[in-house]
């Protein structure tokens, strides 16, 4: 067995998909960011890890709404340009990346066109969230691409083959797949 550093255990244990994290500020600018730290909290609840300083996390404060979207590895760019620019900087990320986008929830958030699967939520901790940055989220309605869905046995299974997974830096692997990108 090979001995490594634990500041790198995260790596070890970062087994969920690259998601992608949809809001809006409470003066109606759109907002998404990538997110490699998440994971389901019970059957109907998740938890995001969010950095306090970002725009999303303010905007989920603000108005306790976000929509969680499960991209595929095809979408590695688009994961890419909006996790490389901040909307403190740019305003909406959909138009300063050139990201198309969709409204298909009532609470009027645009995402990620042609996303796996979206859930759209409500923050059920805002205490947590502000303290520590872990979003601890209900799913009030939950889509997903049915090629992606097993029908029969209600999982994602299928879908699992086509998400991305972070490995490190601007890494990214899925199926059998590892995809890098160089930031420059």
């Amino acid at each position: 067995m090979l001995r490594i550093s634990n500041e790198f255990a995260y790596r070890v244990m970062t087994g969920g998909p690259i998601i992608m994290v949809a809001s809006k500020s409470k003066d109606g600018v759109n907002d998404v960011m990538t997110c490699a730290w998440n994971c389901p909290f019970a059957s109907d609840e998740m938890l995001v890890v969010l950095d306090l300083g970002h725009t999303t996390t303010q905007n989920i404060i603000d108005t306790k709404k976000l929509v969680i979207c499960i991209a595929s590895i095809d979408m590695a760019n688009t994961m890419l340009a909006v996790g490389n620019v901040h909307a403190r900087d740019c305003g909406d990320k959909f138009i300063a990346t050139n990201t198309k986008g969709v409204e298909i929830f009532e609470n009027n958030i645009v995402v990620p066109q042609g996303c796996m699967a979206y859930m759209d939520c409500s923050l059920i901790n805002e205490t947590m969230l502000k303290e520590t940055g872990i979003c601890h989220v209900k799913v009030n309605n939950v889509f997903v691409d049915e090629k992606y869905w097993d029908k029969a046995n209600n999982h994602f299974g299928e879908g699992m083959k086509y998400t991305a997974h972070h490995v490190c830096e601007a890494t990214l692997i899925s199926g059998n797949t590892i995809t890098s990108f160089h930031r420059g």
